[in-house]
């Protein structure tokens, strides 16, 4: 990646201000951690992180800490709303159920799910208060 190894790192992040493109990395990085959060919620059906530190605004821009709610269990509220976007987002997901057992193997769990219904689920999030 082209980045220093000379700089002492936390996590694999260096502090912010040392170089532009840790910066960025870490930039990166807590957005991927705010995404990965919000679907792990949304998987869930409940609220797991009520606070999600560093999450980037806008480029360039101070990260901030960012609280989550789930109401129910396809809506997540946002607040501040991280996003450049001041309209709520809605996202389908398809699903598949399978039994709850053990499979004789694996061609038995892949023939079980080819064989499953496939469901879409509705998830929206929304600007919290």
């Amino acid at each position: 990646l082209g980045l220093r190894t000379d700089i002492p790192l936390a996590y694999g992040l260096a502090a912010r201000g040392i170089d532009p493109r840790e910066d960025l990395l870490r930039s990166h990085f807590r957005l991927l951690t705010f995404c990965d959060r919000v679907s792990l919620e949304l998987c869930c059906g409940k609220t797991l992180f009520e606070t999600i530190d560093e999450v980037p605004q806008q480029k360039n821009a101070k990260a901030i800490p960012v609280h989550t709610l789930m109401p129910d269990a396809n809506r997540t509220l946002i607040h501040p709303w991280p996003f450049t976007t001041n309209e709520a987002i809605s996202l389908s997901v398809e699903t598949v159920q399978l039994s709850v057992r053990q499979f004789e193997s694996e061609t038995d769990f892949r023939r079980q799910y080819q064989e499953s219904k496939r469901k879409p689920i509705q998830f929206h999030l929304q600007i919290g208060r």
